[in-house]
């Protein structure tokens, strides 16, 4: 398949090239059919000898076939184009999809537009337009829009534009479905089967046909089709098939499928829809040629946008909280990043106080041995090649982000230098927020002890000026509302706490829970500690051993069984395009996360491969309560893991297709040396369990208890209490599928323009 990227600088306008192009096209394909009738025809010139042979051959076939067999009975035999049309149910869909488009044309920059139009300019599309014989084509987009609009793109734009142009001139039957704007299943037409249904719509629309043939030959069960509603793609995809080899050697088809990476999802049910059309461009037989165009654009709607959706504030969606993505970070890309970086410079911050780089260009040498190993064990699960997972779509695998640099981590306290307006009191412990009851509950101040630092021990006050931020973290920052006064009405009853304002703090708690697998390999010196630490080429010292980070969804089966148990909006948030379920990466010696008592030794002197699968959108909820009243006292934690079936299928099914991988990848001898030998096979249940239990831990990414538009507004004000708001990462709505560094840095960059803003 060809592949066209859209990269280039230069700026081109108009679509008067295109004209040409088909004109040029139908020259030549005009030329190609005097050829072949030429052909033919001296093909033709056979003795009669010969044709006398032929009709006796076919007398003996007439006389001897079996007579074929009908499944079904047709609605009638005089079934005309508009009552198929009808029937098929998807009427004029692409002239409401092109009118929508139309209208959001101007919410694109003019230059985005006008350089999504340079594809007509580009070899591969000439050849594609051009060439008299039918063709596939995949372009890609790889430009940056300022919000997503229903993910359409500037291809969307110019898939349109090139509709318009094809069907001005009656040798062109054009087929248009602008996948991004029927990727949600919860909406009208909606999926693979409404964009087979429109194709054959729009060709019984806009060409005629011999639909008795059709009807008579018995291949189509009509009775599989449900209109309206969706049915047998199978039988609209006969449709199809029948109706592009009716069509004359005169004509040209061109499919233009905009956004198909939004179908190529299992759970799109649009996979027979497309190998359809990729069989239609490559047949050799059908008269007609057959041009399809992919189009696929970067979508940008992940899980922030769901956060927005909860908040009711786009400036927690993906495109609202870029700037201060950017605001948090200094990017420095790897050599074999550095042309992505250029395309890229309105995603990554330039100077910020986070140093952000790549393994393989943070400063010190990081040429690890295993790079490529580790590349072919990403490819094996099915995973593609992404440039990077920090531009809001992370599906596939890329070279991991680090907030690393020359072997120095890059976190708040040294990026982000004290001004001479704070004061840290490192021995000093809040006990609780005090609130008064006037017309609205309102804070006052907080009490706390004092101790060191030459002041004495005790409880003392402090009174707030203005406002009150609590950033005590997912667990502690409930504890402290709760000890205020402010919580569940039950939970708080239980330590006689009196109630100032009913909120579900505490509740929501989501962790990313993680099984990690740890594998001895044939290759020397290729993991941490058992080689020389430093060498010319690897400084195993500058950082965290490893190169890549995947991130999957979860098997459309598996989330099909899911959506049983969940609410519509549940089905939405944990089903909608782009969103990952699950992580997987590599470390290059034995690392373990959890705090267990009794560990597996590597054998000594051995490479060791450490992988790790890290469920990051679980549906299990747990929570954080108190002990007691008492201040001091821990808070009680129910993390709550693996609760959900859900959660415990994806994990399972992660562990088991990494340990597959590994076993099986080709050169390494992978040996899992912390299970049972008897299980180093066996991918039941019951030995996956026994992986959980050897290897299961957890990444410590709380988040979830004080829930922006639940516990907290969308400028993260405790509902129902002036002068109090919570920054920090239990206001995350949902658990994120990603690392929280950066979020929750973009949080607090985000939250400091808007509380600035208020004063």
């Amino acid at each position: 398949m060809f592949e066209s990227h859209i990269v280039g600088k230069k700026v081109i306008t108009g679509m008067e090239g295109m004209r040409q192009l088909l004109t040029d096209h139908l020259i030549e394909r005009d030329r190609q059919i005097a050829f072949e009738r030429e052909m033919y025809r001296r093909d033709m010139e056979v003795s009669r000898q010969e044709v006398a042979y032929l009709q006796i051959e076919n007398a003996r076939l007439l006389n001897t076939a079996c007579t074929p067999q009908r499944n079904m009975v047709p609605p009638h035999q005089d079934l005309d184009q508009n009552e198929l049309r009808q029937y098929v149910d998807a009427q004029d869909i692409d002239m409401k999809d092109c009118a929508f488009a139309v209208d959001k044309t101007n919410e694109f920059p003019a230059r985005e537009r006008t350089l999504v139009e340079q594809i007509i300019h580009t070899k591969h599309f000439q050849d594609w337009i051009m060439s008299p014989f039918s063709a596939k084509l995949l372009v890609h987009w790889e430009g940056h829009l300022p919000k997503t609009i229903a993910d359409i793109s500037p291809l969307t734009l110019f898939c349109v534009s090139m509709t318009q142009i094809l069907r001005a001139n009656h040798r062109f039957v054009t087929g248009l479905w602008i996948c991004g704007l029927h990727a949600d299943p919860y909406e009208s037409y909606a999926g693979g089967y409404y964009m087979i249904a429109s194709l054959v719509d729009q060709l019984l629309r806009d060409h005629d046909f011999d639909l008795f043939s059709l009807v008579q030959s018995g291949d189509i069960d009509f009775d599989r089709i449900q209109p309206g509603q969706p049915g047998d793609i199978d039988e609209l995809v006969k449709i199809l098939e029948l109706l592009v080899q009716q069509l004359p050697e005169t004509i040209t088809l061109f499919c233009l499928i905009d956004g198909v990476i939004l179908f190529e999802r299992e759970e799109a049910d649009a996979l027979p829809v497309l190998a359809c059309l990729l069989r239609l461009a490559g047949d050799p037989n059908l008269r007609a040629a057959v041009k399809i165009l992919f189009t696929r654009a970067r979508s940008r709607k992940y899980c922030n946008d769901q956060w927005a959706e909860i908040a009711g504030d786009r400036r927690w969606s993906w495109e609202g909280m870029l700037p201060y993505f950017k605001a948090n970070e200094t990017f420095v890309p790897s050599a074999t990043q550095k042309g992505f970086q250029e395309e890229n410079q309105d995603v990554h911050g330039t100077d910020g106080p986070i140093t952000v780089s790549h393994p393989s260009g943070s400063g010190k040498p990081r040429d690890y041995p295993l790079r490529q190993d580790m590349a072919r064990f990403h490819e094996a699960l099915g995973a593609k090649l992404i440039p990077e997972n920090n531009a809001g779509s992370i599906i596939g695998y890329t070279e991991v982000a680090q907030s690393n640099y020359d072997g120095q981590r890059q976190f708040a306290a040294k990026g982000y230098p004290f001004g001479p307006n704070v004061t840290v009191w490192t021995e000093s412990e809040v006990h609780r927020i005090e609130i008064v009851e006037q017309r609205a509950s309102r804070v006052t101040g907080i009490r706390y002890s004092g101790g060191g630092s030459g002041r004495k021990v005790g409880e003392f006050r402090a009174s707030a000026k203005v406002e009150i931020i609590l950033s005590a973290g997912a667990l502690f920052s409930p504890k402290l509302l709760m000890l205020s006064g402010i919580g569940p009405k039950e939970e708080l009853g239980k330590h006689d706490i009196p109630v100032k304002v009913d909120l579900p703090v505490g509740k929501n708690l989501s962790d990313h829970p993680c099984v990690s697998t740890k594998w001895t390999i044939n290759k020397k010196d290729a993991s941490i500690g058992v080689g020389p630490m430093v060498t010319e080429s690897c400084d195993w010292t500058a950082g965290p051993p490893m190169d890549w980070i995947a991130f999957h969804r979860a098997k459309h089966s598996t989330l099909e069984a899911a959506s049983q148990h969940l609410t519509a909006n549940e089905k939405k948030y944990y089903s909608s395009e782009g969103k990952v379920h699950w992580e997987c990466f590599t470390m290059y010696g034995p690392f373990d996360t959890s705090e267990r008592p009794i560990k597996v030794d590597p054998p000594a002197g051995e490479s060791i491969v450490s992988v790790f699968n890290i469920l990051v959108s679980p549906l299990s909820r747990g929570s954080v309560k108190l002990k007691s009243s008492d201040p001091t006292d821990q808070p009680v934690v129910n993390p709550a893991l693996l609760t959900s079936p859900t959660d415990k299928e994806i994990l399972y099914d992660a562990v088991s297709s990494t340990t597959t991988a590994m076993k099986n990848l080709e050169g390494l001898d992978a040996v899992e040396y912390t299970i049972d030998k008897a299980l180093r096979d066996d991918f039941s249940d019951a030995a996956v369990a026994a992986r959980v239990k050897q290897g299961g831990s957890t990444v410590f990414h709380y988040s979830g208890t004080c829930a922006m538009g639940i516990v907290v507004d969308a400028e993260c004000r405790v509902k129902g209490v002036e002068g109090l708001r919570v920054v920090d990462a239990s206001v995350f709505p949902m658990p994120l599928g990603a690392h929280y560094q950066a979020t929750t840095y973009a949080l607090a960059e985000q939250m400091a323009d808007m509380i600035g803003g208020n004063y």
